[in-house]
């Protein structure tokens, strides 16, 4: 009976330890997209940035220039 209890425990343990391993490969790659995700947030974020002080020197050469 102690035999049969133990194998059963044994059994679950290996497979909760099996499960915690996908998820452990889960988070990893869950963590490597958001380690993307922010490096092409920050990229979007220059690239507004850039925009924005690119449309102020076009108003300004304009605006020098209709003076």
């Amino acid at each position: 009976m102690n035999k049969q209890l133990e194998k059963k425990i044994e059994k679950l343990e290996n497979l909760k330890n099996k499960e915690l391993e996908k998820i452990k490969v889960i988070n990893n790659i869950i963590s490597d997209y958001d380690r993307q995700l922010k490096e092409l947030y920050d990229y979007k974020k220059k690239q507004d940035k850039i925009y924005k002080m690119q449309q102020e020197l076009d108003l300004k050469i304009n605006g020098e220039n209709s003076e």
